[in-house]
């Protein structure tokens, strides 16, 4: 049997957030300083961790403050607040129905999602499980 891995990555190819990934951010930084960002992620297509070092680092938090697990544990926390705020706000991007099920595995062959992006994030949060529930909805 053939193995075929496809990655992609969510935000703004197969969904938009509307505006979701940066709460979970500044939330996320909040969790672990005790005070809002003055600053703003910038996400870019970055993997968490380094969207979270540079968050960190652009408000003024010394470099190794908090380690990765720390971060991946607030950012974790951050999701499973704004998980009902994600599934209210997002919605499939036009083609993310179609890019989906053209990636349907025969029978048998399992299909995994996994991403730099999904690093650390509890399944239950991650954001393709609203593109699964919003895709027949939205237009997509």
């Amino acid at each position: 049997m053939t193995r075929v891995l496809v990655p992609w990555d969510v935000d703004h190819t197969l969904m938009d957030n509307g505006g979701v990934s940066k709460a979970n951010y500044a939330l996320a930084f909040e969790l672990l300083t005790g005070s809002r960002p003055g600053v703003p992620a910038s996400t870019g297509g970055r993997t968490d961790v380094t969207i979270m070092a540079d968050l960190l680092a652009d408000n003024g938090v010394p470099a190794g403050r908090y380690d990765v697990a720390e971060q991946v544990a607030a950012l974790r926390a951050a999701g499973e607040r704004n998980y009902a705020l994600l599934a209210d706000r997002g919605c499939a991007l036009p083609g993310a129905r179609g890019a989906l099920l053209a990636l349907v595995p025969p029978r048998g062959v399992r299909l995994g999602k996994r991403s730099p992006q999904d690093f650390g994030r509890d399944p239950r949060v991650c954001e393709h499980r609203c593109v699964r529930r919003r895709i027949g909805r939205r237009g997509a």
